[in-house]
């Protein structure tokens, strides 16, 4: 069951991106994303029922920040030639584009409780 929220706020997304390519091979490339108001959907078991209740909820921000390094290497791979009479087909596959990505992330910690009202309960008939 998914439960709405009337107090949702619409997130703000910032992203950064820096990138270096080295020996027009290599490439390097640091990056930090900033949400602000940032909601998740988070599921709960309710207390009266046997029933797992989805409600989503927003959270101070979220922090990303990473690098990642690019390096290509060579692989075999098939050459397609076709030559038949006048027709000549060549299929170049390109070699670069196999990659081994090494990545790195961090995220930031920031969030920060904030007072919650007490649950009405009288409508529950108890």
């Amino acid at each position: 069951m998914v439960q709405g929220n009337m107090a949702l706020r619409p997130s703000k997304d910032y992203a950064v991106q820096l990138s270096y390519i080295m020996n027009r091979k290599y490439i390097l490339i640091a990056y930090a994303n900033y949400s602000d108001d940032y909601f998740v959907q988070l599921p709960y078991q309710s207390s009266e029922e046997l029933v797992l209740i989805y409600k989503t909820l927003n959270w101070d921000h979220k922090w990303t920040v990473g690098v990642n390094l690019v390096v290509p290497f060579r692989a075999w791979s098939p050459d397609m030639k076709m030559h038949y009479a006048n027709q000549n087909l060549d299929m170049d596959n390109f070699r670069d584009s196999r990659a081994f990505i090494l990545s790195f992330s961090y995220k930031f910690g920031g969030y920060k409780s904030k007072l919650k009202k007490d649950v009405d309960t009288s409508r529950f008939g108890q």
